[in-house]
Order: C-alpha cells, then structure tokens, then sequence
C-alpha cells in the first residue's frame, strides 16, 4: 500500500535580521483547508496573525506531488544568515517527513506558488511563501 500525503506543514523564520523585521510563520495544508499562523514580535501592532481557507482535494494532491518533486530534487546548502524554511510531509501513516531548507528553495518555487493561490482574498501573502517573489 502507497502511502500518501495527508498534510503539509510549512515552518518559516526570518534568520539574522534587525529585531523589527523577525518572524516566525507557520503555513497547515490539508486536502479540505490551510491556516497560517505568524508572530512577529518586533513589530508594534498586530504582532501576531492568523487566518484559515479552504483547499481542493485535487489541488491538494498536485501540491503534494509538486513538494515530493522538490524534495527529490533539492540541494541542501550551507547558510547561516537567511532564514530557512522547514517542510513537513505527513503521510496517511502518521510517519513525517522533513527538510530543512533556505529560503530560496528554488526546487520548491513551483509548489509555493500553488499554495500561495489558496491565501484567502485580502490576507498577505506569508512571508515564507514570498521567496518565489
């Protein structure tokens, strides 16, 4: 039996910066919705955010194949001051998958820009999905 991705967990923060310009963001997908959660506790108002959405089954299972794609692909570099992204595969077994990776996971750009269609109207976009920008 094939096991199959049930969630994506994506985990993000901000690396060496000025305390102003920290953050910590973490982005839940699963085949019915995707929440964000982020703190920033350098900045004055609305130091935290939240919000949730809907997903599709089917986009969801193009996502996961986009990030298994990556996965395979993906070079793991030597950086010490850009932040890093943290992804998580939880397959239908409960096992979990991870990968660390710099915020220019270019092996992943196409996978964020998927999931970044699914930010629900009038949210900002997730910093940690901002690196295919």
């Amino acid at each position: 039996m094939e096991r199959q991705i049930k969630k994506i967990i994506l985990k993000g923060t901000s690396g060496y910066c000025d305390f102003k310009d920290q953050f910590q963001e973490k982005v839940e997908i699963t085949e019915e919705s995707i929440t964000y959660e982020g703190i920033f506790p350098g900045k004055e108002e609305k130091k935290e955010e939240r919000w949730e959405g809907e997903t599709l089954p089917q986009e969801f299972e193009k996502i996961a194949n986009l990030f298994v794609e990556g996965w395979e692909k993906e070079v793991a570099l030597f950086v010490t001051d850009v932040g890093t992204i943290e992804i998580i595969l939880v397959h239908s077994d409960g096992k979990e998958e991870k990968k660390e990776i710099s915020m220019v996971g270019h092996f992943f750009q196409k996978a964020l820009e998927e999931v970044r269609k699914w930010i629900p109207e009038g949210e900002e976009v997730p910093v940690l999905l901002s690196v295919v920008e």
